[in-house]
């Protein structure tokens, strides 16, 4: 992977500002994550405290926080395991090569901008391991309404170091221009999909495509081939259909992987499910397990992003469309 650099814009003072406050008590890394030479962030840290068991009974949804203003059409949603209570969001089709960083209270923390990127139609986010190490954020430009494009294309740059404004001793917000390289894709046979879900493993790093199928078909999955070649037009494995959408549902919207790595929940405008991968079967068998829901806030009109907390009992969701909130849901485990 090609060094990173950040560059911050003289937009930011030295001065206190408001400390961000983890989301429903997230559990802490257990070790701080460090800075490496290009300024990301060396180690995601290991997060303490997992709870991997099956989620029998969820809680009630959660209204926590306005999100910021900018994200008026939010596509794409992650959570910082190294900097617990620090989320990022980009928007649909439409806007520029940009994402930002916001906390659990919608606070807006930073805009990160991908100078020299294209945004044709980014439609979803993950985070994930570095090959090389460290924490990555990889953006996925594959939305594809009308299944034309030749080609498609995730962009890759390391989590950037925000932890001065996260603390406040540095004034919110800021600005940031990423460095960042391409992984651009093509589907097997020629074939052209329309997708709005991007997975990373949490522990492999293997990355994943989840298609929005036409109404009344199930999506299909993707895979990346290993290692990953920056700059280079790589053939996805397929990995065949997912027991989602089912009769009835809507389109899949969004999804992500959870922290244990053998789970994963899907977002889809009428519900939200989660498919547990088979004990000793490998995780790439969630995409084939038994869709089990979990509570979709009322109020979000055309929800398109959906992050596991980093609890692995918890999960975070928002709507496009301007004036939306940040909801939170969590397992109610006796």
């Amino acid at each position: 992977m090609t060094r990173f650099v950040l560059v911050l814009a003289i937009v930011a003072s030295a001065t206190c500002g408001p400390r961000v406050t983890p989301l429903l008590d997230l559990p802490k890394p257990t070790r701080d994550a460090g800075v490496g030479d290009d300024g990301g962030l060396d180690d995601a840290g290991v997060l303490a405290g997992l709870d991997c068991r099956p989620c029998d009974t969820w809680g009630p949804v959660q209204i926590l926080a306005p999100l910021p203003m900018d994200l008026v059409e939010l596509s794409g949603l992650s959570a910082s395991a190294a900097m617990p209570g620090v989320f990022y969001g980009h928007n649909d089709s439409g806007d520029s090569a940009r994402l930002f960083a916001f906390s659990a209270t919608g606070l807006l923390l930073a805009e990160l901008k991908l100078p020299g990127a294209t945004a044709t139609d980014w439609e979803d986010m993950a985070l994930g391991p570095c090959e090389g190490g460290g924490s990555c954020l990889f953006l996925a430009d594959i939305g594809d309404n009308l299944r034309r494009r030749g080609n498609y294309v995730i962009y890759r740059s390391r989590e950037p170091d925000l932890r001065a404004v996260v603390s406040g001793a540095m004034q919110a917000p800021v600005q940031m221009e990423l460095t960042f390289d391409r992984l651009p894709f093509v589907y097997p046979n020629g074939e052209r999909h329309n997708a709005e879900t991007l997975l990373s493993h949490p522990v492999t790093g293997d990355l994943y495509i989840v298609t929005k199928a036409p109404g009344g078909t199930q999506s299909r999955v993707f895979r990346f081939p290993r290692p990953f070649t920056p700059g280079t037009t790589v053939t996805l494995i397929d990995l065949g259909d997912a027991t989602v959408p089912a009769q009835g549902d809507s389109l899949v919207t969004g999804g992500d992987i959870s922290p244990c790595g053998d789970a994963v929940i899907f977002r889809m405008y009428n519900r939200n499910v989660v498919l547990h991968a088979a004990p000793d079967a490998g995780f790439e068998s969630a995409f084939t397990a038994m869709p089990l829901e979990a509570p979709v806030p009322i109020d979000e009109p055309q929800g398109e992003a959906i992050v596991w907390g980093l609890d692995g009992q918890s999960y975070f969701s928002a709507s496009e469309g301007s004036g939306q909130s940040l909801h939170g849901v969590r397992c109610a485990r006796p």
